[in-house]
């Protein structure tokens, strides 16, 4: 259905699909776990698009995750763990995004711990397998927050060291400089900087989505951030194919 006319653009609503068991069975499926404000939602909207195969000359756009009511940036929009399911397009697998609440809201450390047992409660009884957990973040940080450390060490002791592996970072509001982000990952004290090495390369993607609905698609500005983001989702599908299925078992 459709959402709105933004930009010159129509915005349609993409359903996510009932998959068959063969489907589920085949599904690759991927977590998404970030604090609060980090971009999130877009990102994964932006991710349909990409999947999708949606050109920067298309008149339309889609979203996934639609929020429909109004909220400052220091509140998840997202309460609940989310799973999407988007069939399989031209020949990639199908896709389950399993979405989180952001982290580090106006609740603080307790509705934290809510979050992880949320994500723990939909492993144990909905989802057998993980193929990709993807951690969210704002390439401009100088620092870890509080909250960030704690999403690392929550999933750590969730999933164990098996899961090492299939992490992937996604920094979003990317320029062309080198994300502020990267040095503090990799301080010797974070304990993400532990798991890098289980890595295959490259460990974290570039995307600044800010063109995903933005109907001037002349703007120079527009055509690179397009261009950025539709590039690092293509690098980013070729690496899903790449990453072990971890049976949670």
């Amino acid at each position: 259905r459709r959402l709105e006319k933004k930009n010159g653009l129509d915005i349609y609503l993409y359903p996510s699909a009932k998959f068959t068991d063969y489907e589920e069975q085949k599904a690759i499926c991927l977590m998404v776990v970030g604090e609060t404000g980090c971009g999130k939602t877009t990102l994964l909207n932006s991710f349909v698009n990409a999947l999708l195969g949606i050109k920067i000359e298309d008149n339309f756009r889609y979203k996934i995750i639609h929020e429909t009511f109004k909220t400052s940036q220091s509140k998840s929009q997202t309460q609940e763990v989310t799973s999407y399911n988007i069939k399989s397009v031209g020949g990639f697998p199908p896709i389950k995004i399993v979405d989180t609440p952001g982290y580090g809201d106006t609740g603080g450390i307790e509705k934290d711990k809510q979050i992880t047992e949320k994500i723990k409660k939909v492993f144990q009884e909905q989802i057998s397998t993980l193929n990709a957990i993807c951690f969210v973040a704002k390439s401009s940080n100088n620092r870890l927050t509080v909250s960030q450390k704690y999403i690392f060490n929550s999933i750590m002791d969730l999933f164990g060291d098996d899961v090492k592996e299939i992490f992937v970072v996604m920094l979003t509001f990317c320029d062309g400089g080198k994300p502020n982000i990267i040095e503090p990952l990799q301080d010797k004290d974070c304990i993400f900087s532990k798991i890098i090495p289980s890595i295959k390369y490259p460990w974290y993607y570039k995307f600044n989505n800010s063109a995903i609905y933005e109907g001037n698609t002349e703007d120079p500005f527009t055509q690179m951030f397009w261009k950025l983001g539709m590039t690092n989702f293509d690098d980013f599908k070729e690496k899903l194919l790449t990453l072990p299925s971890k049976s949670l078992s």
